[in-house]
């Protein structure tokens, strides 16, 4: 009888850096077929602080699971699980049970008193460096989301819940750095986000690197709005209201050749705006990896999208398989591998909530 092979795919939400690992069901069945029953979890990670190249996702709800074959022997790649009891080691004041990873050599799972063996369930396969590169990088810039899937199963689509109890990782609209198109952006470059002015919509702009801000000009009709830099480096806005109304978009580049294109989101030259034929609340508007721009937006019915191929010019409608009546303000957050993430606040949300569900649109 042929094996079957489980397979999982992780991304950081916020960033959009994505990993796939193979399920080893023969060296811990029991741990596997638990955490695999578990997902798709969606939840708050962060750097581990003794085990040296280790992230840490606490399980949003807690799984009581004796070691399997536990080692605190690692490599590179290794996926491992670990419940811990009040006072069972130094700091622990409350239960917790959670998933690592490894990604480095210098790995080696530990608690304050020393090595601290985990089950070994699933290993890391395929391309990692930019999702290691993360990883690391959660040791200067701190705590993110992460959503963790089966692959090749029938739960593609369905909301998965973020937890963040702390609200230490809201997910919010992304801003985007922005620079000279020839050299790409750098730190020195600014910051672009949109911001709702009576019923217009304009810029926010920072030039170094978020710590302040200052209100640059109007971009067009609109209480909320979201931006986007797109692969050839044009700016793009989507604008709306936070009730029913046309959607809207507008481009920030000045229309030069590629080798001479500058910047033009803080001067007054936007482009025309454009209306793109769709009805709604709350718009956001994402650059996919592909040069495609989508967005998506609160209706009625729930969340609906939209796809464009020829630089926003034209849109088609996409289906994203919300429908809940009570799904508002969306976020769309691209993924490094092509898929489009939207998450949404559920249930009871009041106004200005931060979104606390997902869900994947395309594969």
């Amino acid at each position: 009888m042929k094996e079957i092979v489980l397979r999982l795919r992780w991304t950081f939400i916020h960033t959009g850096e994505t990993a796939q690992a193979v399920v080893r069901m023969r060296d811990a069945p029991v741990t596997c077929q638990a955490l695999w029953n578990r997902l798709p979890v969606a939840g708050v990670c962060h750097h581990a602080s003794y085990s040296g190249s280790e992230g840490v996702l606490p399980l949003p709800e807690t799984l009581r699971m004796a070691p399997e074959n536990a080692t605190h022997e690692v490599e590179p790649g290794d996926i491992g699980f670990t419940w811990f009891e009040p006072g069972q080691a130094y700091g622990v004041t409350k239960e917790f049970a959670e998933v690592c990873w490894f990604y480095d050599s210098d790995a080696r799972p530990s608690m304050h008193e020393g090595p601290a063996p985990v089950n070994l369930f699933a290993r890391f396969e395929g391309d990692t460096t930019a999702f290691f590169a993360r990883s690391r990088a959660m040791r200067r810039q701190g705590v993110t989301g992460l959503l963790i899937e089966r692959l090749d199963v029938p739960d593609r689509g369905m909301p998965v819940a973020y937890h963040d109890p702390a609200r230490e990782a809201p997910i919010l609209p992304r801003q985007v750095v922005v620079g000279h198109a020839e050299r790409g952006p750098d730190v020195r470059d600014r910051m672009l986000a949109i911001v709702g002015c009576g019923e217009r919509c304009r810029v926010l702009y920072s030039h170094d690197r978020g710590a302040t801000w200052q209100l640059g000009p109007d971009v067009g009709p609109g209480t909320t709005g979201s931006v986007a830099v797109g692969r050839g480096g044009d700016v793009w806005v989507a604008m709306g209201h936070h009730t029913q109304g046309p959607i809207l978009v507008a481009s920030g580049m000045d229309g030069l050749p590629a080798g001479r294109r500058r910047y033009v989101g803080l001067g007054a030259d936007w482009k025309a705006v454009r209306d793109t034929g769709f009805v709604g609340a709350c718009p956001t508007i994402a650059a996919m990896p592909n040069g495609d721009l989508v967005m998506l937006w609160e209706t009625d019915p729930g969340i609906a999208g939209a796809r464009s191929q020829d630089g926003g010019r034209s849109w088609v409608g996409m289906e994203t398989g919300i429908e809940a009546h009570d799904a508002s303000r969306p976020v769309a957050l691209p993924c490094m591998d092509g898929r489009l993430i939207c998450a949404f606040c559920g249930p009871g949300a009041d106004a200005g909530a931060h979104p606390t569900h997902l869900t994947v649109i395309g594969d």
